[in-house]
């Protein structure tokens, strides 16, 4: 076991150490934010500008049609919502299995029993040991590379820095219930819970509007119709 322990310490550490110069020119490895697809870029996942013909509106034989049409857009918007979803967690999951994060346990897995291994301790604590320090060590190699990621690229934009932001609906967005939209955070995009101003001039505002983030109030953003 000494020998593994030992193999560990030195390839790992070797690895680490590259991979720590390394992180500032290119992250070699886990996937980059382009790689999967800096967060959501969803500006042409919906297409609804000519889902609603209401263009005959005294004619009641349009009626159905309008209603399916609608039906169709809710759901084409629930997808888009659910890709997001999807897409975020397949992100988070990419850089919490990386492979900088086994190099990680791997360096002190090798290093705790490559130590303990000069003193007179059991095999099986010295196991036991070098297993719970490498855990601890990936967990600790995932949180600082996420940091250091979010400090390269500005950090995480707080919910009130969201003041300002644009955006566009995923659903229907009214004055009496909370609905979602995604909004522009810089080179990425999130999915956010929003409700329309009482102040706004419009009663709501429809899939793909454009919106403006003007409050936020309990964690909700507070949004207008962006006019262009």
């Amino acid at each position: 076991m000494f020998t593994l322990y030992l193999a560990c310490l030195i390839f790992g550490g070797i690895l680490l150490g590259a991979s720590l110069i390394s992180f500032g020119g290119g992250d070699t490895g886990e996937l980059s934010d382009t790689d999967i697809g800096n967060d959501v870029d969803v500006s042409h996942d919906v297409d609804v500008s000519h889902d609603v013909d209401v263009s005959h509106d005294t004619e009641i034989s349009h009626t159905s049609d309008y209603d399916h049409h609608t039906d169709l857009t809710s759901t084409s918007a629930s997808n888009t919502i659910e890709s997001i979803s999807k897409s975020g967690i397949i992100k988070e999951a990419a850089q919490f299995f990386s492979f900088r994060n086994l190099i990680f346990f791997m360096t002190f897995f090798g290093l705790t029993g490559t130590v303990f291994n000069l003193f007179d301790i059991s095999g099986i604590l010295v196991l036991i040991a070098s297993l719970g320090m490498g855990a601890f060590s990936y967990l600790f190699g995932y949180g600082l590379m996420k940091y250091l990621r979010n400090s390269e690229s500005g950090g995480e934009i707080s919910i009130r820095g969201l003041i300002g932001k644009t955006g566009f609906a995923g659903l229907p967005i009214t004055k009496d219930r909370i609905s979602k939209a995604v909004i522009y955070t810089g080179s990425n995009s999130r999915e956010y819970s929003v409700q329309l101003s009482e102040s706004s001039q419009y009663d709501s505002l429809g899939i793909r509007d454009k919106i403006l983030v003007i409050e936020v109030v309990e964690n909700i953003l507070i949004v207008d119709k962006l006019e262009v």
